[in-house]
Order: C-alpha cells, then sequence, then structure tokens
C-alpha cells in the first residue's frame, strides 16, 4: 500500500510518521497455545525499554515519531477460532488467501471484543494527516500466540472499502503478527 509513498494518505491506508500517536496493541491467545507473558510485553512496548518498540521508533525517526502504545486486555479463545479443516493447528500460511474471509471476521470479533470490555477507541485518534484527529486510528496491532508470520492489512481494501467503526474511529488496517513475536511488530 505504499508504494507510491504518498503522504496524503494516513489513515486511510497508513499510520502517522510523525508526531505523536496512541497505539492500540491488543494480544490473542488460544488455549493450546503458550500465553503471553504480559508483564514481559507491557515492558517492550513501553517507552522504558531500550530496546523496545517505542525507543526503536524514536531512534530510528530521530525523535520525529513517538508512539505510545496501550496494551489491551487480552481476547482469549477456549479454542482455535478458524474453521479447524482449513486451518489445522490454527495455522495460517503466508499468502495464503483462504484466510481472508475468516480473518476479517476474527479481525472484527477482536476489535468488537475489545470494544465490549470498556476500551475507548477515541483516545487512539490524535495524530492524523495534519497532526490533529482525523477519526482513523494512529495504529492497531493484534498479536496472536498461534502460528502466522505477520502481516500489515489492508482490511478496508478487502472490505468494499468500508473501515471498521468503533467509537465513532474507523480502522481501516491492522498490523497483525503471531507466536509471540513482537519483534514483527517493529518491522
Amino acid at each position: 500500500m505504499d508504494h507510491l509513498l504518498l503522504r496524503d494518505d494516513v489513515g486511510v491506508h497508513k499510520a502517522p510518521s510523525l508526531g505523536s500517536t496512541k497505539v492500540l496493541l491488543i494480544p490473542v491467545e488460544v488455549a493450546g497455545f503458550p500465553a503471553f507473558d504480559r508483564a514481559a510485553l507491557e515492558r517492550f512496548f513501553s517507552p522504558d525499554d531500550a530496546g523496545g518498540f517505542v525507543r526503536y521508533y524514536e531512534t530510528a525517526s530521530l525523535g520525529r515519531y513517538k508512539p505510545r502504545v496501550t496494551v489491551a486486555p487480552t481476547v482469549q479463545y477456549a479454542q482455535c477460532p478458524l474453521p479447524a479443516d482449513t486451518f489445522p493447528g490454527c495455522a495460517i500460511g503466508r499468502g495464503d488467501l483462504s484466510a481472508v474471509t475468516a480473518g476479517m471476521a476474527l479481525m472484527k470479533e477482536v476489535l468488537t471484543k475489545v470494544d465490549e470490555a470498556g476500551l475507548d477507541f477515541t483516545q487512539f485518534d490524535v495524530n492524523g494527516k495534519n497532526g490533529t484527529p482525523d477519526k482513523w486510528i494512529d495504529g492497531v496491532m493484534l498479536l496472536i500466540n498461534t502460528p502466522f508470520g505477520g502481516i500489515g492489512f489492508p482490511y478496508a481494501y478487502f472490505n468494499d472499502k468500508t473501515p471498521i467503526i468503533i467509537d465513532g474511529v474507523k480502522i481501516g488496517h491492522l498490523a497483525i503478527a503471531g507466536d509471540s513475536d513482537k519483534y514483527v511488530m517493529v518491522h
């Protein structure tokens, strides 16, 4: 989505690359896979971890990009929420197009569960194209404890250009990583 390197589509097609942003991380745990170390996740995504997510972006941008991450309540599933016949072992192969429909339903369900838990999504819209709120989320990431390589998924693109809307905030893209690989989120 970034091939033309346009800056006018912040919100619609990408997260802000400058200024202070509020980013949401949603841990998703499926029973039978290693659980997350919640304290380690919160530390890695805090500004206090010298080798963590926030400090990486602050350093790489020469101080021009300052993400602040909120780690949402963990969304838990007693079994794989994807069809077992299509995704044995709850694994999604990289580039597996059969995952699009099931994955989109799962993304929306996870966001709905976090909303129902009481999280206010308006707090994640602070930095749009002009550095002000623009009704688009600054960034949302899902970290899933099942096998998955990771992707920046253009949800709205595959949903007839229609984003998910929660609390009046539009979510057009989601970053997703699996197998507890929080380092994919830095990418």
